[in-house]
């Protein structure tokens, strides 16, 4: 029946067995008052792993965070800064290598503002090998996170159960599975805004144009057939991949992850109405891009270095107070 019981319970029972009303019981029922009432520190909400493995691919979210802790503090952040200076580095000099079909994602949905019958007919201009290419990258994008997440939970060991040449691996498992898992997210970013100018694209031709604006319509499915079903079949993927999951986790109550959404998405349409008075910043967007990744590594990093920081208490404390109960026996 003991090894039933919460070990905080036992901390309970100890302090009152030693003194009845101690400030060590009162500092435990306030403890206990605290876990059942609202979250601890000790462990992170799953809504946020939830909305950091939507928002960038990392599935392994847990094990990740665990991995980044396991060997200090000091190689966690190494191995983040590495990953998102890895990162910034492909954006520079091969932005084609992971980007959308169509990378230029606020110059498209200016174009869906101002003009969209241009847009409309740049978004059937293409050729189909280079599609062809970047559909295969894609996929390739889409399921490495995946493949490296596999690899980091089989590398997040406890410290000291591991040597250097494994201590490596898994620091080189960490690194790849956050520059790619950075890489989904930016294509994602880019294709959620591609799919949604498209769409506008075409509401202010039907709802606010006339007859010659649906006769352009006509036309362009008549004659660029072929390429206008491919363009409607990747504005139902990036439904169905990006807008479809944001709707679904409001649905379930997710609001964390809902709310950044929709922040990300007021921003961005900011951005475009008033881009003319962000010209400096949006010419400067990869280093923003990357003081952000800096930003939501650094929050990563310190909320498991806290956690972990308080389950050692919590293990503390729980072994003063059995020492406690044995005393007392």
């Amino acid at each position: 029946m003991a090894s039933n019981m919460n070990p905080r319970i036992i901390v309970r029972q100890a302090t009152i067995l030693v003194d009845g009303k101690s400030s060590s019981e009162t500092h435990s029922r306030h403890r206990i008052a605290r876990h059942q009432n609202g979250p601890s520190l000790h462990q992170l909400p799953e809504a946020w792993d939830t909305l950091i493995a939507d928002m960038t691919g990392m599935h392994s979210v847990a094990a990740l965070r665990r991995s980044l802790a396991a060997h200090g503090r000091g190689h966690g952040a190494v191995c983040l800064l590495v990953a998102i200076t890895l990162n910034h580095v492909r954006r520079v000099l091969a932005p084609s290598a992971t980007q959308f079909f169509w990378p230029h994602a606020l110059a498209d949905m200016k174009l869906a503002r101002s003009s969209p019958h241009r847009l409309l007919e740049q978004s059937v201009s293409f050729d189909w090998a280079p599609l062809a290419a970047w559909a295969a990258a894609a996929y390739f994008l889409a399921t490495l996170p995946a493949l490296l997440g596999q690899l980091v939970t089989a590398h997040c060991g406890r410290r000291g159960e591991e040597n250097s040449s494994s201590r490596a691996t898994a620091a080189a498992c960490i690194v790849a599975y956050v520059a790619a898992s950075l890489a989904w997210a930016e294509h994602a970013y880019v294709q959620s805004c591609w799919t949604l100018a498209q769409l506008y694209a075409c509401w202010r031709l039907v709802s606010r144009g006339g007859e010659a604006e649906r006769a352009f319509l006509q036309r362009l499915l008549e004659e660029q057939s072929a390429r206008a079903t491919a363009v409607l079949g990747l504005v139902a993927l990036g439904l169905h991949f990006r807008v479809l999951p944001v709707a679904q986790q409001a649905m379930k109550g997710h609001w964390p992850g809902v709310l950044v959404y929709l922040g990300m998405a007021a921003g961005t349409a900011y951005m475009v109405r008033y881009s003319n008075k962000f010209f400096i910043l949006l010419e400067l967007s990869d280093m923003w891009i990357t003081l952000a990744w800096f930003g939501g590594a650094f929050v990563l990093h310190g909320m498991e270095v806290l956690r972990r920081r308080v389950e050692v208490d919590d293990r503390a404390e729980v072994k003063k107070g059995t020492s406690h109960v044995s005393k007392t026996r």
